[in-house]
C-alpha cells in the first residue's frame, strides 16, 4: 500500500496499555473507530496510522519517541506493578495515564541520577541508609518522627522562622536532598482541555541509593509539605507508593494492611511537622469548636494546613470526628471555589517551571558536569527536559541563571 508505514502493531498495543488507555479512549482522542485502532495494533494487518496520526500517538497520547513504533518488538521496561508491589491490583488498574507517564519519568530521573553521580548518593548522611521505620508499629510513630527530625537536624524554632508556605516547602526539599532524598514536582493534571484536577497527591520510588519523591504541583504548598513527609515515611519503610489523598474518604476505601499503612504515614507526617511535645498543651486550651482564625494561627506558625492542625486536635480528642469532617469538607469547598474564580493565566516560562519541578541537587550536578566538559550541551538539554523545546539554548541559559540565583 502506498501510504503504509512499517509500524509494529505489537509496539502500538504495548505503548497504549503501558500508558493506561483503552482502545475506546484512543479512538475518541483520534476521532477514529475502535475497529481502526485494533487494525493498527494487529501485527498481521497491513493497516497503519498515517504519519501525522502516528506523531499524535507518540507525542500527545503515549509520550514515547516516534522511532519506537518501528522497533521489531516492545522494549524491555519494568511494569508499574513491579515498582509498586504493595499496591493492590484494583488500585494499580485505576492509575490514570498522566500518573503512569510521571512514574515513568521519575524512573528516568532515577537512572539519570545514578549516571550523574556514578552510582553513589552524594549526601554525606543519606537518611535511607541509616534510619528505618516499621509501618506495622503504630505505637512508636512518635519515636520514628522524632528520630527523623533529629537526623535531619531541623529544630522547631528553625521551622517557625520560615515566613511562608512556599519558603517552607523549598527549605524542606533542600534539607531532604542534603540527606539523600531527591524531590521532583509536576502537574498531575491530565493534559487535555477541561480535565479535572488530579486527586493524587504524590508518589515515591524506593531505591537504596537514589530514592525519589514526586509531588503534585497543583496542590496547595501546605498539602505538598504534608505529602513530602508522608512519602518519606514510605521510603523509610523501604517501599514505593502512590498516594491518592489523605482524607477519610480515601482511607476508608482501603482495608487491612493498606489502610493501617496510610494511617501510620499520616500520623508520621503530622507528628514530624507538629511535634506533640511542642503543641499539644497549647491546642488543649482551645474549645471543642475552635474558630477558623484560631486554627489558622497554629497552621501559619508551623507552615502546615489547617487540616493538619485540626487532625492533631481530633487525635487529642479536643474536637469530635464529626466537627473535623465538617470543617475539612467546608475548607475543600472554599478552595474549589477560589480556584474556579481565578482567571486562567497564560502558561508560565518554561525555565521557571522546570526550575520549580526539578530537584535542585539534580540540576546542580548537571551543570557541574557540563562546566567540567564531561557532558555536552545537548546532554544537558536531555537531562533537564528541554531537548524538545524550540528555544533549547535559551531555556538552558535561563535555567542556569535561575539556579545561580538560588545558590
Amino acid at each position: 500500500m502506498k501510504d503504509h508505514l512499517p509500524v509494529n502493531g505489537d509496539v502500538l498495543r504495548w505503548a497504549r496499555e503501558r500508558a493506561g488507555y483503552s482502545v475506546q479512549e484512543i479512538a475518541e482522542r483520534l476521532k477514529r473507530t475502535e475497529e481502526q485502532i485494533k487494525a493498527w495494533e494487529n501485527a498481521d494487518n497491513d493497516s497503519s496510522p498515517p504519519y501525522g496520526t502516528l506523531e499524535k500517538l507518540a507525542y500527545d497520547c503515549y509520550r514515547r519517541p516516534l522511532a519506537l513504533f518501528f522497533f521489531p518488538e516492545p522494549p524491555e521496561e519494568d511494569s508499574i506493578d513491579k515498582s509498586f508491589r504493595t499496591l493492590p491490583e484494583h488500585e494499580l488498574n485505576q492509575i490514570p495515564p498522566r500518573i503512569r507517564y510521571l512514574i515513568r519519568n521519575a524512573s528516568v530521573f532515577q537512572m539519570n541520577l545514578a549516571e550523574l553521580f556514578d552510582g553513589r548518593n552524594p549526601a554525606s548522611k543519606p537518611i535511607i541508609y541509616n534510619l528505618k521505620i516499621a509501618l506495622h508499629d503504630a505505637d512508636n510513630v512518635v519515636v520514628f518522627a522524632d528520630q527523623a527530625r533529629d537526623y535531619l537536624g531541623v529544630s522547631v524554632d528553625e521551622q517557625r522562622a520560615w515566613t511562608s508556605d512556599e519558603d517552607a516547602l523549598k527549605a524542606w526539599r533542600v534539607i531532604l536532598e542534603n540527606h539523600g532524598v531527591f524531590t521532583f514536582k509536576d502537574s498531575f493534571k491530565e493534559k487535555k482541555k477541561d480535565a479535572p484536577e488530579s486527586p493524587y497527591s504524590g508518589f515515591c520510588l524506593y531505591d537504596e541509593d537514589f530514592p525519589i519523591i514526586y509531588l503534585n504541583n497543583n496542590m496547595p504548598k501546605t498539602r505538598q509539605i504534608f505529602t513530602l513527609f508522608h512519602e518519606l515515611a514510605h521510603l523509610l519503610a523501604s517501599v514505593a507508593r502512590i498516594d491518592k489523598g489523605f482524607g477519610n474518604d480515601y482511607i476508608n476505601t482501603l482495608s487491612g494492611d493498606d489502610q493501617r499503612v496510610e494511617i501510620l504515614c499520616n500520623r508520621f507526617s503530622a507528628e514530624f511537622l507538629i511535634p506533640a511535645k511542642e503543641i499539644n498543651d497549647r491546642l488543649k486550651s482551645l474549645s471543642s469548636s475552635p474558630a477558623d482564625e484560631e486554627i489558622s494561627f497554629f497552621a501559619q506558625e508551623f507552615c502546615v494546613s489547617r487540616e493538619v492542625i485540626l487532625r492533631r486536635m481530633r487525635d487529642l480528642s479536643i474536637v469530635a470526628q464529626g466537627f473535623y469532617q465538617k470543617k475539612v469538607a467546608q475548607w475543600e469547598r472554599e478552595r474549589t471555589k477560589r480556584k474556579e474564580r481565578q482567571k486562567k493565566s497564560p502558561g508560565g516560562h518554561h525555565a521557571n517551571t522546570q526550575s520549580t519541578y526539578l530537584s535542585k541537587a539534580y540540576m546542580e550536578r548537571v551543570f557541574e558536569l557540563h562546566y567540567k566538559n564531561q557532558i555536552t550541551r545537548d546532554q544537558v538539554a536531555d537531562y533537564l527536559g528541554t531537548a524538545k523545546k524550540p528555544a533549547k539554548s535559551d531555556t538552558i541559559d535561563d535555567l542556569e541563571n535561575l539556579l545561580l540565583k538560588k545558590t
